[in-house]
C-alpha cells in the first residue's frame, strides 16, 4: 500500500510541475505568443496539449527553472531554424540517394534507429547548413512519428579515417539533443571505430552533460547485438537483415507492421522474394469512385477504409535514367507552384489538391508528391487509396499526422502504365483521432471501427503530361517560376562542387607542403648527422698517432744518451 501511494503521488507531483511550467509559460510569453514572431504556432498547440512533450523539458533539467529557460530557448530556435519548413522536397535530392543518414528498424528496446554510416560523408563546409537541416529533417520525422520514444543514433565508423570525422557535425547533433530535443536521445552506438580516432570522440564526450556520456556505447561487432537484435542489424554488421538503401522512397515511410515478423517486409503481390522466388498473391481489390468530384468533400456513409482498396506499396529496385531524374526535379521544382491549386479541407490541407501529374519518363517509374498537412489542433489519420493499384506504389498509404504537421505522401506510377493514366482517381480519406496511434494494427483497428459520417473524403484525378506538355507548361509564369528555381538550384550545386574541388586541391597542397618541410628536416638532420660521425672520426685518429709517436722518441732519446 505504501509503494502505491507513492508511486500515486509521484505521478500527481508530475502532473502539477507539468501544469505550473505550461502556466508559467503560457503567462510570461502571452505577448509574444500573440504576435507570432518568436514562436511557432504548432509548437505553441504542443505547449497546451502535449503533457508528454513538457515532461521531455522537465527531465532534461533539473529543476523547474531550468527546464522552462529551456523550453523558451528551444521553442525560440525551432521557429528560427525553420523546423517546420523543412521536408523531403526542401532538402536536395543528392542527400537522400547518398544514403549516409537514414532511419530504419528498432533497438531491443523499440527505439527507432537513426544510422549515419560515416565512410560516405566528407566534410565540406559549403554543405555544412543543409546537411543541418537534414539531420533536422530526420529528428523532426522519428520524433513525430514515435511519439513518446528515444531514438538510437547509430555511426557506422567501419572503414573511416580523418577524412570522414567531421566535428562540427557532430557538435551541432549533440547539441540538438542536448538544447533542442530533450530526452530524446537512448543510446549513441559508435561501431568499429578506429584507433586514430580515439582522440576525436575522448573530445567529443566533453561536449555532454555527465548523464549522457554514458548514453555512448563503444561497440564491435560482436558487441552491437547486446542493443540490437540480429534481424534488426544489418549483415555487414553481423546480422541478418539484407535491407540495401535507395532512394526513393525513404526506408520508413511504412509504419511497422507488429503483424508481421520483425525483419520481414510484408509480400505485395508479384514481389521477388530474397530466394528469387515470385510471391504470387491475388492482386488487390480495385475500389470505383463516384465520377463526381464537384462534391470533393463530404461525409462517408460505410466503412469504405477495407485493405483491400490500400494503393500499392510494395518497394521494388529502382534505376531512373538520366530523362527520369530531370523530369523529378522538374516536378520538384513546380510543387511549390502547386500551393496555388491546394484544397482545404476541414483536417487536411492537400496539395496538389485537383490533379496528380505524371511526365513520361521513358519506361522508368514516374514519381509524383502529394502533401498532406494537419490544419486542426488534435491528430488526424489518413489513408490514401486508388482506382489502380496495381499501377501505382504509395508510400506511406496511411499514418497518423500530428497537429501542424506535414506528410509528403510519394506516388510511383509503374512503367507501362502512362497511357491510361487520365482515368485514374486518388481517394484521400481522413479522420480525427482522439487515441496514440501505436502501429498500423491499431490504426487498421480505428478505420474498422469509424463511425458513419466521421471520415472525409477527397478526391485527385490523375494527368498524363508528355515532356512537350511539360515543356510547354513550364512557359506559363508559374513554369518560369519554376525554371527560375531549378536554375538556382543547378547554379548552386555546381558552386558547391567547385568549392569542393577547391578545398580537395588546398587540402592536397596543404598535405605536399608539410611533407616538402618535413623531407627537409630529414635531410638536414642526416647532414648533421654524417658530419658529426666525420669530425669524431678524425679526431679519434689525431689522437691514436700521438699516442704511437710520444713513446718511439723517448726510446730514441734513451739510445742517443
Amino acid at each position: 500500500m505504501t509503494n502505491m501511494a507513492e508511486v500515486a503521488d509521484g505521478k500527481e507531483d508530475r502532473k502539477v510541475k507539468i501544469r505550473e511550467l505550461r502556466d508559467r509559460f503560457l503567462r510570461e510569453q502571452a505577448d509574444a505568443i500573440s504576435q507570432n514572431d518568436l514562436f511557432d504556432p504548432r509548437d505553441i498547440v504542443k505547449v497546451r496539449k502535449d503533457d508528454e512533450y513538457l515532461e521531455n523539458y522537465l527531465l532534461a533539467r533539473p529543476t523547474p527553472e531550468a527546464a522552462y529557460d529551456m523550453l523558451v530557448s528551444a521553442l525560440k530556435w525551432r521557429k528560427e531554424f525553420g523546423v517546420y519548413d523543412i521536408s523531403e522536397s526542401s532538402l536536395p535530392v543528392s542527400m537522400f540517394e547518398k544514403g549516409a543518414l537514414f532511419a530504419h528498424n528498432e533497438d531491443k528496446e523499440g527505439h527507432p534507429i537513426l544510422i549515419f554510416i560515416a565512410k560516405l560523408h566528407k566534410k565540406d563546409s559549403s554543405k555544412y547548413q543543409e546537411l543541418c537541416r537534414f539531420l533536422v529533417f530526420w529528428l523532426e520525422r522519428l520524433s513525430t512519428r514515435h511519439q513518446g520514444k528515444q531514438m538510437t543514433i547509430v555511426f557506422d565508423m567501419l572503414e573511416t579515417g580523418l577524412g570522414n570525422m567531421d566535428m562540427d557535425f557532430i557538435r551541432f547533433l549533440i547539441n540538438c539533443f542536448k538544447n533542442y530535443f530533450p530526452n530524446m536521445l537512448a543510446y549513441l552506438l559508435v561501431y568499429e571505430m578506429p584507433w586514430i580516432l580515439n582522440t576525436a570522440w575522448k573530445i567529443i564526450k566533453t561536449w555532454l552533460p555527465p548523464d549522457s556520456v554514458k548514453k555512448i556505447k563503444f561497440v564491435n561487432r560482436s558487441e552491437v547485438q547486446q542493443y540490437i537484435a540480429p534481424d534488426q542489424l544489418a549483415t555487414r554488421m553481423g546480422g541478418t537483415d539484407t535491407f540495401q538503401y535507395t532512394y526513393p522512397p525513404l526506408p520508413d515511410d511504412d509504419l511497422p507492421n507488429p503483424s508481421t515478423p520483425r525483419g520481414t517486409p510484408p509480400e505485395s503481390p508479384n514481389m521477388v522474394r530474397a530466394n528469387g522466388e515470385v510471391s504470387n498473391n491475388p492482386s488487390p481489390r480495385k475500389v470505383t469512385f463516384s465520377a463526381d468530384t464537384k462534391d470533393s468533400v463530404r461525409r462517408r456513409h460505410s466503412d469504405s477504409g477495407a485493405a483491400g482498396g490500400d494503393a500499392k506499396s510494395d518497394k521494388g529496385p529502382l534505376t531512373p535514367p538520366n530523362r527520369h531524374r530531370q523530369v523529378q526535379q522538374l516536378l520538384s521544382s513546380n510543387k511549390r507552384s502547386a500551393e496555388a491549386t491546394a484544397h482545404q479541407g476541414q483536417l487536411l490541407k492537400i496539395c496538389p489538391g485537383d490533379v496528380l501529374e505524371f511526365v513520361n519518363a521513358e519506361g522508368a517509374e514516374v514519381q509524383q508528391v502529394l502533401t498532406l498537412t494537419n490544419t486542426t489542433a488534435g491528430t488526424v489519420a489518413f489513408k490514401v487509396k486508388t482506382t489502380s493499384p496495381e499501377k501505382y506504389r504509395v508510400r506511406p498509404s496511411s499514418g497518423p499526422i500530428a497537429p501542424g504537421v506535414s506528410v509528403d505522401v510519394n506516388v510511383f506510377l509503374q512503367p507501362g502504365h502512362q497511357a491510361s493514366t487520365p482515368r485514374d482517381k486518388f481517394l484521400v480519406l481522413s479522420m480525427e483521432v482522439q487515441q496514440e496511434v501505436k502501429n498500423t494494427a491499431e490504426l487498421a483497428a480505428l478505420w474498422k471501427s469509424a463511425a458513419k459520417g466521421s471520415v472525409m473524403e477527397h478526391r485527385l484525378r490523375c494527368a498524363h503530361l508528355t515532356p512537350d506538355a511539360a515543356e510547354l507548361q513550364e512557359a506559363t509564369p508559374q513554369g518560369d517560376m519554376a525554371r527560375l528555381q531549378k536554375q538556382v538550384r543547378e547554379l548552386t550545386q555546381t558552386v558547391g562542387a567547385i568549392s569542393s574541388t577547391s578545398q580537395r586541391l588546398e587540402e592536397n597542397i596543404s598535405q605536399t607542403l608539410r611533407l616538402q618541410k618535413l623531407l627537409v628536416v630529414l635531410l638536414l638532420s642526416l647532414s648533421l648527422v654524417l658530419l658529426y660521425l666525420l669530425w669524431s672520426g678524425g679526431d679519434g685518429q689525431t689522437c691514436s698517432v700521438a699516442s704511437v709517436t710520444q713513446p718511439a722518441a723517448g726510446h730514441a732519446a734513451q739510445h742517443s744518451l
